[in-house]
C-alpha cells in the first residue's frame, strides 16, 4: 500500500457503529419515555407503607400521579376523577349512555385504558404482557373472568372482580417468564407476586410521558 494511503472502510465499519449508535439512542429514548414508570418503582421501593389498603384503583391512581408530579410530567393532574380519564380508570359505567360514548377500545381496561386514552401510555395486551413487553412502573388491569371485561365494556356490572396494580419486574426461570412482582394495595397480602393463571384477562400500558418515541431519536 503506498505511503500515506488508508484502507477504505468496510461495510461493517460503517454499518455496525451506525446500528450501535441507533440502538443506544433508542434505549436512551425509552428511558426518557418511561421516567414516570421508573419514578413509580423508586417511590414504591422507598416507601415504608407498601400496602396501604383501600381501593386498588385509588392506590394505582395515587402512585401514578405522585410519580408524574415528581418528575414534572402531569398526565393526570389536569383531569378530575369525574372526567372521562377518571371514568375509564375506575370503570365507572354509570350513566351507561355516556359510558358507551367513550371509545370501546379503552372501556374495561382500567388504568391501562385510561392512560392510553389520555395519550400518556401505550397499550400492551395479554400476549405482549407475558412475552416480556412491560416496562417498570407499567399499569395493569386484570379481570378474574373474561366475561366481566366484556360486561363492563358494554356497561354492565361485573359478576366477579378485577384488580388494578403496578408492574415492578418479571420473574424468570431460566429464560421463561414465570410471573411478575407487583405493587398493589395489599389485596394479595405481603406476597406481591402474580402468575399468568391468577387472572383470565390482562391489560397493561407502558408510560410514554406524552411524547412519541420518534420525537426523541432525532
Amino acid at each position: 500500500m503506498p505511503p500515506g494511503s488508508t484502507r477504505p472502510p468496510s461495510l461493517s465499519d460503517v454499518l455496525v457503529p451506525l446500528r450501535t449508535d441507533r440502538l443506544t439512542a433508542i434505549n436512551q429514548a425509552e428511558g426518557r419515555l418511561n421516567r414516570v414508570g421508573t419514578q413509580i418503582v423508586n417511590n414504591y421501593l422507598a416507601s415504608n407503607n407498601k400496602f396501604p389498603g383501600g381501593d386498588c384503583t385509588d392506590v394505582s391512581w395515587e402512585r401514578v400521579t405522585r410519580a408524574a408530579g415528581d418528575v414534572g410530567v402531569l398526565p393526570l393532574f389536569f383531569f378530575e376523577k369525574s372526567s372521562d380519564v377518571g371514568r375509564l380508570w375506575y370503570s365507572r359505567i354509570e350513566p351507561k349512555s355516556s359510558w358507551l360514548r367513550l371509545p370501546w377500545l379503552y372501556r374495561g381496561q382500567g388504568a391501562a385504558g385510561a392512560l392510553a386514552y389520555a395519550g400518556f401510555g401505550g397499550l400492551v395486551d395479554g400476549t405482549g404482557i407475558w412475552a416480556g413487553k412491560l416496562q417498570p412502573g407499567a399499569v395493569i388491569q386484570a379481570w378474574k373472568t373474561k366475561g366481566d371485561y366484556y360486561r363492563v365494556r358494554e356497561g354492565e356490572e361485573p359478576q366477579s372482580y378485577g384488580h388494578s396494580f403496578i408492574f415492578l419486574n418479571y420473574v424468570h426461570s431460566n429464560t421463561a417468564i414465570t410471573g411478575m412482582c407487583i405493587a398493589d394495595q395489599g389485596f394479595l397480602g405481603d406476597r406481591p407476586f402474580v402468575t399468568r393463571n391468577e387472572f383470565a384477562l390482562w391489560f397493561g400500558a407502558n408510560h410514554n410521558s406524552g411524547v412519541q418515541a420518534a420525537d426523541l431519536l432525532y
